[in-house]
């Protein structure tokens, strides 16, 4: 559970993508060699008496494009999308991207531009902000953007905390 926990923190992604990030860190874990072990074998390697390939994956919560067929007649229509990587599909070959645009998740083998979520770009930045949203909270617009830095020094940070957390909290002797 650490490990899919890591993975949602580092992906920037809300809550509710836990799920997906638990079942990509126990699919990670298990191609992985391990010392419990002989030999240092991954689980699969025991299990299906070869080792497994490695080198298909992809961190969770990066940036992808993915192709999209349209019919005929929508030919003069964008043929990429831009989506999340959020795990590898267990029923067919292939990854699982969520597409903010729509909100759903597709199945596709071949993704392309993995990188990381740019914050700087505005379209990326929106799209984050309306997935970290709660209903009728609308998103922060106090985050410096690329034009508007602040300098380290003046940076503070912000953190939520409830009322048994700051029943915790005792101020350090100076």
């Amino acid at each position: 559970m650490n490990a899919g926990r890591i993975m949602l923190c580092a992906s920037k992604l809300p809550g509710r993508y836990w799920g997906d990030a638990a079942r990509y860190a126990s699919y990670v874990r298990n191609h992985l060699p391990t010392r419990a072990n002989t030999d240092y074998k991954s689980p699969l390697h025991v299990l299906l008496d070869k080792p497994p390939k490695l080198g298909h994956r992809l961190k969770f919560g990066y940036c992808c494009t993915v192709h999209v067929a349209h019919k005929a007649e929508a030919s003069l229509k964008a043929r990429a999308e831009k989506g999340i990587i959020i795990g590898v599909s267990e029923q067919q070959k292939g990854y699982r991207v969520l597409i903010p645009r729509t909100k759903n998740i597709i199945v596709i083998i071949n993704v392309q531009n993995v990188d990381k979520l740019d914050v700087g770009d505005t379209e990326t930045r929106d799209t984050v902000d309306k997935l970290h949203s709660e209903p009728g909270v609308e998103a922060s617009t106090d985050a410096p953007t690329p034009t508007n830095k602040v300098p380290p020094e003046c940076q503070t940070r912000i953190v939520r905390v409830n009322k048994v957390q700051a029943a915790q909290i005792r101020p350090t002797a100076q």
